[in-house]
């Protein structure tokens, strides 16, 4: 989203790297946007740490960019510990969560302290870096994450037909990846809750679909679906590269996690017109603001979690009209446009203070 202003904007030369042995899903984007992109595999573990480093620094002297700007833990502290050494003029570290992976240890805190511009997206971001790092606020900027509207690649048809729920049924999603951060196992007992109340009043109960890349918890939440009778109510189906048409196919967005920033995944479901049913944490309250607060429970409740989305899926009028109300909140906080012309500040900024 970001390269893509900074060339179509700002007139600005940007190639996209990832630190990783091949291509993914990001480089097919690119190449759709006349992005370059390059793939520089990366090994942070310790008996190869350096020499990729090392391989790294040489990649970055050769390629000469002004300015770097990173993203996510490996290549944030990759950036800050080589961004001088490979001759840039500026370099941006960006921390998308609340600094989870980080820890005291010396390299980490060599990065952070040679990194001379951090961009936050939330308070607590920005506490890590003040606090427990002793970074000058001055170096730090707070900025919201950006939203776009995004562009279904499938109909909605076409979904509930993949996803065999019909016309009618009910569809609740949750975009996450399968990992220790968020938390399907609250949501698959919410879930259990509402199969045994539908059955109940003799309804089917609504659908449930987990997309997201199959990472460490993955195998645990599908043993868990199995183990408690739930392959009829819920779906798995991993990646897709079409979360908004999914997304459009849903009724519902559902979020457990245990720790978020300002999530993507609630702010595509916001731009999408669903209501959210979440974890009450700092970053989801912030993202849904006070009209969708009242559908947020407390981290590890699945019957207040089940009690919700029943409710929601009980009245179309309310689903409706929070649905409304989440679009405008995206539109008018979370604006793809205003967050990208506040890092391109930062970057002028930051290539400025160097020059000077």
């Amino acid at each position: 989203m970001l390269a893509r202003y900074l060339k179509a904007q700002e007139g600005v030369k940007v190639e996209v790297w990832g630190l990783g042995p091949g291509r993914g899903p990001v480089a097919d984007r690119c190449e759709e946007l006349a992005i370059p992109w390059k793939s520089v595999p990366l090994h942070w573990g310790i008996r190869r740490r350096y020499f990729h480093l090392f391989r790294l620094l040489i990649r970055f002297r050769m390629a000469s960019p002004d300015i770097l700007i990173s993203y996510t833990r490996v290549p944030n502290l990759a950036s800050g510990l080589l961004w001088r050494l490979a001759g840039c003029q500026s370099m941006i570290w960006n921390q998308a969560d609340e600094g989870l992976l980080l820890n005291r240890s010396f390299l980490h805190q060599l990065a952070v302290k040679l990194t001379p511009h951090i961009v936050v997206n939330s308070y607590a971001a920005f506490e890590l870096f003040s606090k427990t790092f002793g970074v000058n606020s001055t170096r730090i900027r707070f900025i919201k994450n950006g939203a776009s509207a995004g562009v279904a690649r499938d109909t909605r048809e076409s979904w509930r037909e993949r996803l065999s729920a019909g016309n009618e049924r009910l569809i609740a999603t949750m975009l996450a990846n399968f990992t220790v951060f968020k938390d399907h196992f609250t949501l698959l007992k919410a879930w259990r809750r509402l199969v045994e109340y539908y059955h109940k009043i003799g309804q089917p109960p609504p659908l449930l679909v987990l997309a997201g890349r199959l990472e460490e918890t993955a195998a645990s939440v599908i043993r868990e679906i199995e183990v408690s009778g739930l392959s009829d109510a819920v779906r798995v189906i991993g990646y897709t590269d079409d979360s908004f048409g999914l997304l459009q196919a849903s009724d519902l967005c559902v979020f457990s996690s245990r720790s978020e920033c300002y999530p993507n995944a609630i702010l595509e479901s916001m731009q999408a017109g669903l209501p959210v049913v979440a974890t009450d944490i700092t970053g989801i309250r912030d993202t849904v603001g006070a009209d969708g607060a009242n559908w947020l429970v407390k981290p590890g409740d699945d019957e207040a979690f089940a009690d919700a989305v029943i409710r929601l899926v009980g009245d179309s009028e309310i689903r409706m009209q929070l649905g409304e109300l989440m679009i405008q909140r995206a539109q008018s906080e979370f604006s793809e446009q205003v967050m990208c012309r506040h890092v391109a500040a930062v970057m002028a900024s930051a290539l400025s203070c160097e020059a000077s």
